[in-house]
C-alpha cells in the first residue's frame, strides 16, 4: 500500500508542475479506492487548495479544511511587517491556533491520510500544529504535502523531523513537496532543482 501511495504521489507532483497535467495511473486509484482517504489542509492564499481538490480528485478522497477560529486577513499574513499578527505568532513559542473544527467526521475510518500546507519560516504553518496534536495518527499511513518552500534546502531538517514526529505516533509517513523547488535560492536555480529533490530524499532514507 505504501509503495502504490508512494507512485501516486509522484504522479500528483508531477501533474502540478507540469504545463499539461497527468492523470494518476487508473490501477493504483481503483487499488487505493479499497481504503479510505481524507485531504486534510491549511491554505492562506489558495495555492495548497488548488493543489488538495487536485488530490481528492484523483483519490477519489474527502476533505477536510483546516479553518482557524480567527481567519487570516491579506494584513495578517504580512511577514515583511514585523508588528503583523503572522510575526508576532512565530516570535512567540507558545501560540496556538484555535480551529472551528479539530477532528474531521468518522476520522478512525480513514486509513490515508493527506496533510497541506504552506510553509512558514521553515514549518508547517501552525494552523497544522492544533489539528495534529488533536488526532490520533496510529496505524494510518500519512502523506505531508508542502508547498512555498522557495528553494530553502536548508530548511529540510525540519520537514523530515516533522515527519519523524508522526512515525513517531505509529503512522507511515511519506513527504511530498510540490511548490518551488526549482527557484527561490541559488541553490536550487543553478541546477534547476536538483539538489532540493537530492535533499528531499534524505528526508525518507527508508
Amino acid at each position: 500500500m505504501k509503495k502504490r501511495l508512494y507512485v501516486t504521489v509522484v504522479i500528483f507532483i508531477c501533474s502540478v508542475i507540469s504545463v499539461f497535467p497527468v492523470s494518476a495511473d487508473t490501477a493504483i486509484t481503483q487499488s487505493l479506492s479499497e481504503s479510505k482517504t481524507l485531504v486534510a489542509y491549511y491554505s492562506a492564499s489558495g495555492t495548497t487548495d488548488r493543489i488538495a481538490q487536485f488530490i481528492a480528485e484523483e483519490m477519489n478522497a474527502d476533505t477536510f479544511v483546516i479553518t482557524p477560529v480567527d481567519e487570516y486577513t491579506d494584513a495578517d499574513l504580512d511577514w515583511t511587517d514585523s508588528s503583523s499578527r503572522v510575526v508576532t505568532e512565530h516570535n512567540d513559542p507558545n501560540r496556538h491556533t484555535e480551529l472551528v473544527t479539530v477532528m474531521p467526521e468518522s476520522f478512525d475510518n480513514y486509513d490515508n491520510i493527506f496533510i497541506g500546507y504552506p510553509i512558514w519560516w521553515g514549518i508547517a504553518a501552525w494552523p497544522v500544529d492544533t489539528f495534529v496534536k488533536n488526532n490520533d495518527f496510529t496505524g494510518k499511513t500519512v502523506i505531508l504535502h508542502s508547498n512555498d518552500v522557495h528553494g530553502a534546502i536548508d530548511l529540510y531538517a525540519a520537514m523530515a523531523s516533522l515527519k519523524a514526529d508522526y512515525e513517531a505516533q505509529g503512522a507511515e509517513v511519506i513527504l511530498a513537496d510540490a511548490g518551488d523547488y526549482s527557484q527561490g535560492t541559488v541553490y536550487v536555480s543553478v541546477n534547476k532543482g536538483a539538489d532540493a529533490v537530492t535533499c528531499l530524499l534524505y528526508t525518507s532514507p527508508s
